[in-house]
């Protein structure tokens, strides 16, 4: 009787492969786990991945940073929701040097999130009506409405 546990292997994977040994920080780093299994605490090599704390660890000079942060912020799973939920989600599955520079960043030229932004302002207070004059036109006043708030 013959078993077999048949797992798919996403092609971004195989990218970021790819991606890790022209890297010489990283390439050094495989090696490194590979000749000796528990050289590193927090890196490890494991069924062909390089994972940081289990995070799989991408290529800070890899094309596929913009793609996942496009997916993990302007897909519907990640809503435009900013740089916050946007770098825990990113942070969930990913890692990678200087991410918590290259988020802000994204976000900040996300045209979806711009042109949506809040106004973070104070809002100006109500406004005031003029007392009810005594007689009819004892009082005559004229406004110019200029900049009124939103």
């Amino acid at each position: 009787m013959l078993l077999s546990i048949s797992l798919p292997i996403p092609n971004w994977i195989e990218r970021a492969r790819k991606e890790w040994f022209p890297h010489p920080s990283l390439s050094q780093l495989i090696n490194n786990l590979r000749e000796y299994l528990n050289s590193s605490v927090d890196y490890s090599w494991k069924d062909e991945i390089l994972r940081y704390k289990d995070q799989v660890v991408i290529s800070p000079t890899s094309t596929l940073k913009t793609r996942i942060l496009d997916e993990l912020h302007s897909s519907p799973i990640g809503r435009h929701s900013g740089f916050q939920k946007t770098y825990s989600r990113t942070c969930h599955y990913f890692f990678w040097t200087g991410m918590k520079n290259d988020i802000p960043i994204f976000v900040a030229e996300c045209d979806v999130c711009q042109r949506n932004k809040g106004e973070t302002i104070k809002l100006s207070g109500t406004l005031q009506p003029f007392p009810l004059p005594p007689y009819v036109l004892t009082n005559v006043s004229m406004d110019f409405i200029i900049g009124l708030p939103k």
